[in-house]
């Protein structure tokens, strides 16, 4: 279970744990290094700041091509069935090597995102079957926010943005 109590899953077998004490949402990466390159799988929950399934699609679009515009890439959307509801998924490939998806999807009256990434395409292709095995382990838990909460999670993940921005050497994304 995250420390939140959002969702429970069960981490890939030996990968490293990261919990985010100080981040308002739940969120919780497994990481895996080897050969100096890394896999990881990160889970996050937050309280639900869509009207409906058709905005979270919209801001995970809006997202993606705001990345494309500032690092190229290729960048695919689709909608698939999870947990017996609609799932955004998105799988990407950046031209620094990086490749990654994740679903997207509302659950338990909350906002899930799991997300998986490999420094390089051989690292992606060979655990995304982890990913995959982990995924279905997921269990979005019913919890109940408060609307100053809310805002909490979303300026959590407004300031995350800004510090992968400046981690990209990019002040002026941030």
């Amino acid at each position: 279970t995250d420390p939140k109590g959002y969702f429970k899953i069960r981490p890939p077998a030996d990968w490293t744990i990261q919990e985010y004490i100080s981040d308002a949402r739940g969120k919780v990466d497994f990481n895996w290094i080897e050969g100096g390159k890394k896999a990881q799988l990160k889970a996050i929950g937050a309280a639900n700041p869509f009207v409906d399934y058709d905005e979270l699609v919209q801001d995970c679009k809006n997202g993606m091509e705001r990345v494309r515009a500032r690092m190229g890439g290729t960048f695919t959307i689709e909608t698939i069935t999870l947990f017996g509801g609609k799932a955004a998924r998105s799988v990407y490939s950046l031209p620094m090597g990086l490749n990654g998806c994740q679903v997207q999807f509302l659950a338990a009256g909350n906002y899930f995102t799991l997300a998986f990434s490999g420094t390089d395409k051989g690292m992606y292709d060979k655990y995304l079957p982890v990913f995959k095995a982990s995924i279905e382990t997921f269990e979005a838990l019913p919890k109940s926010t408060d609307s100053a909460e809310a805002q909490k999670h979303t300026l959590q993940s407004k300031i995350r943005l800004a510090q992968l921005h400046l981690q990209l050497g990019r002040k002026d994304w941030a």
